[in-house]
């Protein structure tokens, strides 16, 4: 029986190559499930180098994962839309708890009859419409909490994804998924800002109230970059503990490696590695408030990369506590790139 030529015969091979590296990783391969030569494209190792570099996925070392392809370890290390909505049905229940009665209708309707709907038939366009759907009602949800702390100023209000930060447990399997509905999360409400007032460099508040650490009270702004023997005492401080190296480039190494990091990750953890991975991907410079977020040392590393990026003009960590020796990564950091204003708490944790 005479197969029936595909129209991508005609096609030089590295034209589709080229179409296919405008698809996502997920696309890929769905693209790749469609026919032979289509199934030889998604299978390219350049194109997977592609995603392994975007994503910052590391790259197999010699010898290790031989057997499998760069498109069977990347599809091993994604997220896909199935799993963020499994999470989502586990955590619905909790998340109800904790919503007020104009989110409530939204949410009940959408945890109990929308995501029920689907199962392992349902296809992956609708699939990613019903995680769409998820984002929307959080969308729509942060603008009313953002216009009610405008009008009630001393009155506790919070997102859907602050919520999700503040009051759900994940377990330790569940942390990938979970980290990646942060980025969703994070990334739509930079945006959203963006679109509102209508600036490539937004200010973005993120209020966490409730990590399970003690909440810092108020503290005086103390800007970094204008006191100029704040980086002579940071310099000092860490040349006690033996860090002579403060190039930009190697500073957030040397932090992961002399802050201890005590007990297991929290989700304040989770939201600003999250948090970090949105802003590299972004375009344009932003302002960042993390308000009453009860940060500790454990975020120095991924605060340092924030403040060299050049991509955030201003971070306001006032109401959080560092020890001595974070705060001094943090001076040094923002002397490297004084084009970040820098605003800390006077004091410091002991």
């Amino acid at each position: 029986m005479n197969q029936i030529p595909s129209y991508f015969d005609q096609i030089p091979n590295e034209v589709v190559l080229y179409i296919a590296s405008y698809l996502s990783p997920e696309e890929l391969i769905l693209f790749g499930r469609t026919c032979k030569i289509l199934y030889q494209v998604s299978e390219d190792n350049a194109l997977w180098r592609l995603f392994f570099m975007q994503n910052e996925v590391k790259l197999p070392q010699k010898g290790e994962d031989a057997k499998l392809s760069l498109k069977q370890i990347f599809s091993n290390s994604i997220v896909t839309v199935d799993q963020k909505i499994q999470l989502l049905k586990q955590l619905g229940k909790k998340l109800e708890l904790f919503t007020n009665d104009k989110e409530h209708t939204q949410l009940l309707n959408y945890f109990q009859h929308t995501l029920n709907s689907t199962d392992i038939q349902t296809s992956h366009p609708r699939k990613k419409e019903i995680y769409t759907q998820f984002l929307t009602i959080c969308n729509s949800t942060s603008e009313r909490i953002n216009n009610s702390r405008d009008v009630y100023p001393h009155i506790k209000h919070y997102s859907i994804l602050e919520k999700l930060v503040m009051n759900v447990h994940v377990e330790e399997s569940e942390r990938n998924v979970f980290e990646r509905i942060l980025e969703d999360l994070i990334l739509q409400e930079i945006n959203r800002v963006s679109e509102i007032k209508n600036k490539k460099n937004a200010h973005v508040t993120f209020e966490l109230d409730s990590l399970g650490l003690a909440t810092v009270p108020y503290r005086i702004k103390y800007n970094v970059h204008d006191d100029k023997e704040a980086k002579s005492y940071a310099l000092i401080l860490l040349d006690m503990v033996r860090v002579s190296d403060i190039r930009p480039e190697n500073l957030a190494i040397h932090a992961e490696k002399m802050i201890c990091c005590e007990g297991t990750e929290n989700n304040s953890l989770l939201f600003m590695r999250a948090l970090w991975k949105v802003i590299k991907k972004t375009r344009n410079s932003i302002s960042l408030t993390l308000e009453k977020c009860a940060l500790t040392d454990s975020s120095i590393p991924l605060l340092i990369n924030i403040i060299l990026s050049e991509k955030c003009s201003f971070l306001d960590l006032s109401q959080n506590m560092f020890t001595v020796k974070g705060r001094a990564f943090l001076v040094i950091a923002n002397h490297n790139n004084p084009s970040c204003k820098l605003l800390l708490a006077e004091s410091v944790h002991i």
